[in-house]
């Protein structure tokens, strides 16, 4: 089970879950990050803050639309570890700002249970 957090204090709690992160190019010692889950996000993304310190290069664009409209983001490989599962060689887009967002391409993997009024996550 996973609590949820608060991203800031204006906003409400919200699911996190850990997963570890390792990249490909070039490759990268595992390091564990927190994502918000985010079912309206049908990518997951990085942060350029985690991705500097992961030392990761960008292998490819990608447009991509947000609250802000539409831009062109870099897309990087990395091997995602979350819930006793190896994602190896995804493809993640990197965002200029926090949090990390853990996307439908992998959240539909999974059946979650979100607890709202208890404030947690269960993976099922």
């Amino acid at each position: 089970m996973y609590p949820y957090k608060k991203i800031s204090p204006e906003t409400p709690s919200a699911p996190f879950i850990e997963a570890t992160v390792s990249t490909i190019i070039p490759e990268s010692s595992p390091k564990k990050i927190e994502f918000i889950v985010d079912t309206g996000a049908y990518c997951t993304c990085l942060s350029s803050k985690v991705l500097n310190k992961l030392g990761s290069m960008p292998v490819d664009r990608v447009k991509i639309g947000s609250a802000t409209g539409v831009e062109e983001r870099p897309v990087h490989i990395v091997n995602l570890n979350f819930a006793e599962r190896v994602f190896p060689n995804i493809s993640i887009v990197e965002l200029s700002d926090d949090p990390c967002l853990l996307g439908r391409d992998i959240i539909n993997k999974f059946i979650f249970e979100l607890n709202g009024p208890s404030e947690c996550l269960k993976i099922l």
